[in-house]
């Protein structure tokens, strides 16, 4: 049975924010069980190299691990949060395992003062892995790790060195908060995490949200922000949005009753017959899923929709664009370095009474993700390089780009042959009597219909026989960039295809 709430006299509960709630806030209850299971924690990946600005103790191995983590990091911003660094050593000696783990739990940057978490019996079956190529796996006991203020949350590391020597922490926070909720008629078991980007606190946008339906009929989409609490949910033609408190123990669902409006594709320089998008665009506040969720599988293509007001970029977009499918998202390096939110610029800017149009009206642009500009090498170094295609304006970044293996025949010139070749007989219906003596015209029509029908079915079967259609992008080639690199007198040191990605 539903554990629901509903706010009706004001003074009686407080929505998130210390807004007063109105009759349309519902409030569910949730319950405090174990989290391991929910989310796949939080990675923090392991290197070789220490920190120049921490104080560690004296190591048994000559090879210990270092990395760190930021609790309470905003989504999408790893230069945000508190950051709490450690280390992994070797009690027995290199190459005997790692089974000693440092934490900075005061955040004074030494780890020397710190006690060592030992391993430990506890390895939950939600958080173990089965892959042959994890050579170690290692729990550690659980700990305490502070955020921001004076939140703290509990956490059980999980060490993996892979047989490719590639080591990661993943913190798995020991707590998650499950209920039931009812939106626009339908049932529900939700599940918020805070497994990543983890945190003290559950009124973070960035905390995870499973919506699980009761029943076939309650089936959602999957889109990639969908399992967040910043998502807002259509469902009976309304959209939905979710809060909660700073403690998890309630869960505030609330119909949207604001402005819309709309968002579409165009072409700016040219006459493009095919133009369809699905995906979702992000907000500071909200994200939004756009297409067709109605089929089943992936949300279907659409030419526009409408979405609640606000300044947005896109997380995930596809796009059908003529022959062309393009990929794009959010830009997220520059230089070598992730920009995060913090840098987002929210470019599309939807309003109730002005459509938000994407383009494709500016030029495009390269920039080096790898390696950084104060990168020196030596002669007999590998040099790896890694380059993103982004418009500048729009600060989006082009992750894919593909064109149909099989050309269509345009319908508008199949159109315009067709009128062409009717023209004879029109002529022939509008000279009335003085018309017999040109009883040939008909026949010159039916002719040209028969040469127009023929040789189109003539290029179908060519092009069928060339170019086999397939379904999704097994339709489309990749249209990945040629990159060749000079020295600045022009020697060509290397060329090769760059794939996007």
């Amino acid at each position: 049975m539903l554990s629901m709430v509903v706010c009706l006299v004001t003074g009686l509960s407080v929505a998130p924010g210390g807004a007063v709630p109105d009759r349309d806030l519902a409030v569910f209850e949730l319950r405090e069980e174990s989290g391991f299971g929910v989310g796949y924690g939080h990675p923090c990946p392991c290197e070789e190299r220490a920190d120049p600005n921490v104080t560690y103790p004296v190591f048994s191995s000559a090879k210990p691990l270092y990395g760190f983590a930021r609790i309470d990091m905003e989504f999408g911003n790893d230069h945000t949060g508190v950051l709490c660094r450690f280390a992994v050593d070797e009690s027995g000696g290199t190459e005997t395992g790692y089974d000693r783990m440092y934490i900075d739990l005061d955040r004074d940057g030494d780890l020397a003062e710190e006690s060592p978490l030992e391993p430990t019996q506890e390895r939950p079956n939600a958080i173990l892995l089965n892959n042959k190529w994890i050579a170690q796996l290692v729990c550690f006991a659980r700990v305490d790790l502070p955020g921001e203020g004076d939140g703290s949350v509990q956490v059980l590391p999980r060490l993996t060195v892979t047989d490719k020597g590639y080591a990661q922490v993943t913190l798995f926070p020991t707590q998650a908060r499950r209920g039931e909720v009812e939106i626009a008629g339908r049932r529900f078991d939700v599940v918020l995490g805070n497994a990543y980007p983890i945190g003290t606190h559950w009124d973070r946008p960035a905390t995870l949200l499973e919506l699980r339906p009761q029943d076939a009929e309650s089936r959602l989409p999957s889109w990639h922000l969908g399992g967040r609490l910043l998502a807002m949910h259509e469902m009976g033609g309304t959209y939905w949005g979710l809060s909660t408190t700073p403690t998890g123990d309630r869960l505030f669902v609330q119909p949207y009753r604001g402005d819309f409006g709309t968002f579409t594709v165009r072409s700016a320089k040219r006459f493009v017959r095919n133009r369809k998008f699905a995906g979702s665009l992000l907000a500071k506040d909200k994200a939004v899923l756009i297409g067709d969720p109605s089929q089943d599988g992936p949300t279907g293509f659409v030419v526009s929709c409408q979405v609640p007001v606000g300044d947005y970029v896109p997380e995930t977009l596809d796009i059908l664009y003529g022959p062309l499918y393009i990929s794009v998202s959010s830009n997220c390096h520059v230089d070598g370095k992730h920009r995060g939110k913090g840098s987002m610029t929210y470019c599309l800017e939807i309003r109730k009474d002005k459509p938000c149009v994407l383009d494709f009206s500016n030029p495009a642009d390269v920039l080096f993700a790898s390696p950084p500009k104060e990168t020196r090498i030596k002669p007999g170094d590998e040099l790896t390089v890694h380059a993103v295609l982004v418009d500048p304006k729009l600060d989006i970044m082009i992750r894919d780009l593909r064109r149909k293996a099989q050309e269509d025949v345009s319908p508008y010139l199949i159109a315009a042959l067709g009128a062409i070749a009717l023209i004879p007989l029109i002529a022939w219906l509008l000279a009335g009597r003085a018309g017999r003596r040109y009883r040939l015209l008909p026949v010159l029509s039916l002719v040209g219909l028969v040469i127009l029908a023929a040789s189109m079915g003539a290029l179908h079967l060519a092009n069928t026989m060339l170019h086999p259609k397939e379904a999704g992008l097994r339709g489309y080639d990749k249209l990945n960039p040629e990159v060749v690199i000079c020295r600045a007198n022009g020697e060509v040191v290397a060329a090769g295809t760059m794939p996007f990605g």
